[in-house]
């Protein structure tokens, strides 16, 4: 101590908007203090994880909606059906957007996420 002042005096916690505004709006170099550091690459990891697994998501969509309408379109060839094919293939596959095998394509985005949060979990909080 110099003068009776402490070298380092305590400052108060600021709001995270207040943080985050001083280190990047102002360009405080160094970044984000401390764990906000740490924070900000975590929500980092999961929005670019969460537009990956979108892009993944919608590929895998498509791929077996295409595999699904390919398989109906030989199935009305080899039963020899009659008629309008694509009327045919279309009304088979209004029902496939509500079935099960669509449903569990959700677990693209649930499972990783998941084991992100678990992943950060267990390495910072044990």
């Amino acid at each position: 101590m110099m003068g009776g002042k402490p070298r380092f005096a305590k400052r108060a916690a600021a709001p995270v908007a207040e943080i985050v505004k001083d280190a990047y709006v102002l360009g405080m170099p160094g970044g984000l203090p401390g764990e906000w550091s740490c924070v900000m690459a975590i929500l980092r990891a999961w929005v670019l994880a969460f537009l990956v697994l979108t892009v993944f998501y919608w590929l895998l969509r498509v791929y077996f909606r295409s595999t699904r309408r390919e398989a109906l379109e030989k199935r009305f060839e080899a039963e020899g059906l009659t008629g309008d094919r694509e009327a045919w293939v279309e009304a088979q596959m209004a029902g496939y957007g509500r079935s099960l095998h669509l449903k569990l394509l959700w677990l693209v985005y649930i499972l990783p996420m998941a084991g992100i949060a678990v992943t950060v979990y267990l390495v910072n909080y044990d």
